[in-house]
């Protein structure tokens, strides 16, 4: 980049000596035309929530009719009086209430339960095909929970009676849960639409104010005549500094670069200048990450300094490569909690992650098991083949292992031959014996190390939280 170039970039914000009141209408109206957009974006953003919102709590009705038919299905294979049935009761009045309450917001307006458990309160729904078809589903519901009303008090009512309910529930259901999906569809249909409005009318707002800039801009280039030597002066100064430095005011639009930042960001043969920062920097909650001309992209450190020039403020940024640095951080944290061999979790991951789940299972009332695993046979085959048959043999362990269980599952390896797996969200103690003898299969097949075919097993324990 040349100081010439450098100069008329710097010299586009310097305060014009002429016609100062020739500019003052298409800056006021450029003003307007920002805060107009602006405003339109937040109206944007807060109709996408609200719309995410509804569609959320839509697409529970869906999951919370399943969890009806699923409690109402262990209710009629249930022992009287058995845990199973109570669970099964209190799964069914609290999905009833909770579909409840969320059909009839929808309808008429009122307050019901976010996914998050907080209340938030639904306006009613004013999509006139959304309302046709939720007036169908009101009917149906209605027709529905007399029937279900009848299940947790089962002593009440004959047994034909509850096999009757039990007929009306498998049978209409599924329609509900159709109607409940056409509803969500129809929402996602409305918000789209109003919001394709909302951007249309963003982008003729956005248009009017881009062009009212560039009117701005063509009136500052016009009255603009001095201070040539300052911006040269001030180019000469930024290229004769080896490190990564960018000049650019307030708007964040680029006035000047030295040949460091050029090579680092792959512009060698473009200049920068009229560009914005944003196309070079990225920041957001993990750091500043740099773009290059080719769309790759590397971890920077950015230092800013704001000074001020011909009496307008501006930014002095240096920038960094930080990628080696990074990286360097990355596999340290990797050796840190990851087995060196096999990829796996280690020890300490192992713990925390356990501690966590127990934290989660308690406040959501969730069962998790913990599989511990020792491998039979091992050390022959470590003593006959060799430590590195070994280590292949540990290494093919562990991708069974990950291939037996579920991908939110953890497997992790304690040392030696020790391996466990941390279940999640299991349902029962059978469900983690069915993984264990899934793995308990999966290992007793032969694993072919260094062409040689060789045969061990495996010895589990199952420990069950809570």
């Amino acid at each position: 980049m040349s100081a010439k170039v450098s100069q008329s970039s710097l010299s586009l914000f310097i305060p014009p000596d002429k016609k100062i009141p020739a500019i003052f209408i298409p800056i006021f109206f450029f003003i307007l035309f920002d805060c107009i957009g602006l405003a339109l974006n937040f109206v944007v953003t807060r109709h996408q929530d609200n719309n995410l919102q509804n569609i959320d709590v839509a697409n529970r009705q869906l999951m919370l009719a399943e969890r009806i038919n699923k409690a109402n299905a262990i209710l009629q294979e249930a022992v009287s009086g058995s845990i199973q049935q109570q669970k099964a009761l209190k799964e069914l009045r609290d999905s009833v209430n909770l579909f409840d309450k969320t059909l009839f917001a929808f309808w008429e307006g009122g307050v019901t339960q976010a996914a998050d458990g907080h209340e938030i309160f639904l306006p009613a729904s004013n999509n006139t095909n959304a309302r046709v078809i939720l007036a169908e589903a009101v009917g149906m519901w209605k027709f529905l929970k007399r029937h279900i009303s009848r299940l947790p008090d089962a002593k009440k009512y004959a047994q034909n009676d509850l096999l009757y309910a039990n007929a009306i529930l498998v049978r209409y259901i599924p329609k509900l849960q159709e109607l409940m999906n056409n509803f969500t569809q129809e929402l996602i249909r409305g918000a789209k639409s109003y919001s394709n409005f909302l951007r249309l009318l963003q982008t003729i707002v956005f248009a009017l104010a881009f062009i009212n800039f560039i009117i701005v801009c063509r009136r500052l280039f016009t009255d603009i005549n001095d201070n040539r030597q300052n911006s040269e002066s001030l180019a000469e100064i930024i290229n004769s500094i080896n490190t990564s430095l960018v000049l650019y005011n307030r708007h964040g639009r680029i006035l000047s670069t030295n040949q460091a930042t050029r090579d680092l960001f792959g512009y060698s043969d473009i200049p920068l200048e009229k560009r914005n920062i944003s196309h070079l920097i990225v920041q957001d909650e993990n750091g500043s990450t740099g773009i290059r001309r080719d769309g790759s992209s590397f971890k920077v450190r950015v230092n800013c300094k704001d000074i001020v020039l011909n009496n307008r403020r501006m930014s002095v940024t240096t920038i960094t490569d930080i990628t080696q640095q990074k990286n360097k951080e990355a596999q340290l944290k990797k050796l840190a909690f990851h087995d060196p061999l096999t990829g796996l979790p280690n020890r300490s991951l192992f713990k925390e992650r356990l501690k966590y789940e127990i934290l989660h299972a308690k406040r959501h009332a969730t069962s998790l098991a913990v599989l511990f695993m020792d491998l039979d046979g091992f050390k022959d085959v470590n003593d006959r083949l060799g430590h590195d048959a070994g280590d292949q043999l540990l290494i093919q362990v562990g991708e069974r292992l990950k291939q037996s269980c579920r991908e939110d599952d953890t497997v992790a390896r304690l040392g030696g031959d020790e391996f466990t797996i941390l279940l999640t969200a299991i349902r029962s103690i059978n469900a983690a014996e069915r993984i264990a003898q899934k793995i308990i299969k999966n290992i007793n097949q032969d694993f072919l190390i260094y062409d040689v075919k060789v045969k061990i097993g495996i010895s589990i324990g199952i420990s069950f939280f809570p």
